[in-house]
């Protein structure tokens, strides 16, 4: 069976469909360009996805230094010297654990753990660069009862290559202080000032 299309509905056809199309071309214009984008957009994610893999090693890095302070305490001055190991938890902070040695003319020795969680800002962040570290927090000094106490620090280093040299302040307020020998409490507060004699190194 064979159908004949009137040739005045066949144009009425054709125009409407070319009508809807011309109606419609913005919108074929936007497919189109987004179309395009795709490959671009990918290569821009695979990019950025390979800049966080190759950075994100380095959040975790473990490194370690050594360090000097002096301070005055009851009328006392001390000494002390640490090693500490940092752990970089981002870029902005800092989990630093140091052993440490207390020592003076007229006090005993005194051994411990001081913990901590720095803040930290490097002008150079990159390995090898020359730049300022800045850092500051608060921490727990791990000791005798007498020993043991709550402190704040913060400092600043001057960074060449695997040396570092620099300044800082550190106040411990201690929660068992004891007496003196006249019965009279001991200072729950103290200050002392230290000196980052070299950087150490990465592990």
């Amino acid at each position: 069976m064979v159908f004949a299309i009137d040739d005045s509905l066949l144009d009425l056809i054709l125009n409407s469909r070319f009508t809807h199309v011309m109606k419609n071309k913005t919108y074929f214009q936007i497919i189109f360009v987004f179309c395009l984008s795709i490959p671009s957009l990918m290569t821009s994610a695979a990019q950025a996805q390979k800049y966080r893999k190759a950075a994100s090693p380095s959040q975790f890095n473990l490194s370690y230094d050594i360090g000097a302070s002096s301070g005055s305490y009851n009328g006392s001055s001390y000494s002390e010297v640490n090693l500490g190991l940092n752990l970089s938890l981002s870029d902005s902070f800092v989990w630093r654990n140091s052993i440490f040695t207390r020592f003076g003319s007229n006090s005993d020795s005194v051994f411990g753990l001081d913990t901590s969680l720095r803040y930290v800002f490097d002008s150079h962040p990159e390995a090898g660069d020359i730049g300022f570290h800045f850092f500051a927090g608060p921490g727990y000094r791990i000791s005798n009862d007498k020993n043991s106490a709550l402190f704040g620090e913060a400092g600043a280093t001057l960074r060449a290559g695997g040396l570092a040299i620099g300044l800082g302040l550190k106040s411990l307020y201690y929660n068992n202080p004891g007496k003196r020998s006249d019965g009279t409490d001991l200072p729950k507060a103290d200050t002392e000032v230290f000196l980052i004699l070299a950087g150490g190194g990465t592990l």
